[in-house]
């Protein structure tokens, strides 16, 4: 059974709120605050209102690998017993790229700008570097998402490539910006230089 994850914390106006590791248990409340996001915030969420359609027995499943698995994560930010943030970091299947995953997250639209979102990622960040196994954090970003890639940088991503007019968007066409961080220590950075 993994160590479960729990910080206590305080958001930007001092309110506290709780950043823990996803059980099994949470699928019920995490597919409910997933609908519910994709209402509030469909602009920068792949999924459109309507659009979940995974049970609470695919999640239960889903959630139960990412807590298992030694390179993959679920996080739930919560405040009051109701889910505000969450982030699913999903580590690579093959041991070729085990070392690396991609993360999403989403934070509840009343909650943008209290530090929520960059909590979820600190707290990847500090995981995966205690991990020793994976050493590469990517994740994809809507190009008009500039709140969000500021907060990429701020937590040390870079711009890796972009997938040209890869989403269709309330008529339009836009870009999809890959970026990542590397987490490995001095010694992983030199095995890539090589």
């Amino acid at each position: 059974m993994p160590n479960l994850i729990v910080r206590e914390l305080k958001d930007r106006k001092g309110e506290s709120y709780v950043v823990r590791q996803a059980t099994p248990a949470d699928a019920a409340q995490v597919l409910a605050f997933i609908d519910r996001v994709c209402h509030e915030a469909s602009e920068f969420l792949l999924m459109e209102p309507g659009e979940v359609y995974f049970t609470v027995d695919d999640e239960t499943d889903y959630l139960t690998r990412l807590f298992y698995a030694d390179n993959s994560l679920g996080l739930i930010a919560q405040r009051h017993g109701e889910i505000v943030g969450f982030l699913n970091f999903d580590g690579g299947q093959r041991r070729k790229v085990r070392h690396a995953g991609e993360f999403g997250m989403s934070v509840r639209q009343s909650h943008w700008g209290l530090g929520i979102g960059g909590s979820l990622i600190d707290l990847l960040i500090e995981w995966a570097a205690a991990s020793h196994v994976v050493r590469k954090v990517n994740l994809r970003v809507f190009a008009n998402n500039d709140r969000g890639m500021r907060l990429y940088r701020s937590r040390g991503f870079v711009e890796e490539g972009r997938l040209s007019r890869q989403i269709f968007h309330d008529g339009r066409y836009l870009d999809e910006i890959l970026m990542s961080r590397w987490v490995g220590n001095a010694v992983d950075a030199e095995a890539v230089s090589q």
